[in-house]
């Protein structure tokens, strides 16, 4: 580099673009936007803003059937509480192998 520069008077000289076609350049759709002063803005589509009102239910609900946590509850202080052992059994069974499923 410093020998092109020496050849050119010693200092580089600044690189610059010229165009020989004066019709206005097509605008990005980031030029095209109007400038704000106040800081920078964002828009959500449709569709963004229905996923984010969907996450906002989502967050609010608990997934948990607090009606029936009470009930079991009850139950199982007054002794009324009954768990059927092959029932459990079959249940676990069928969850153990819903998870080798996953994992085959």
């Amino acid at each position: 580099m410093d020998l092109i520069n020496k050849m050119f008077g010693g200092s580089p000289r600044p690189v610059t673009q010229s165009t020989t076609d004066n019709a206005p350049k097509a605008q990005s759709p980031v030029e095209a936007a109007p400038k704000t002063t106040n800081g920078d803005e964002v828009v959500l589509t449709d569709q963004a803003q229905q996923l984010k009102k969907a996450e906002a239910s989502m967050d609010a609900a608990s997934g948990i059937d607090m009606d029936k946590v009470t009930s079991v509850k009850a139950a199982i202080a007054n002794g009324s509480y009954h768990v059927d052992p092959e029932k459990l059994a079959a249940n676990i069974s069928k969850f153990e192998s819903e998870l080798d499923g996953l994992n085959g």
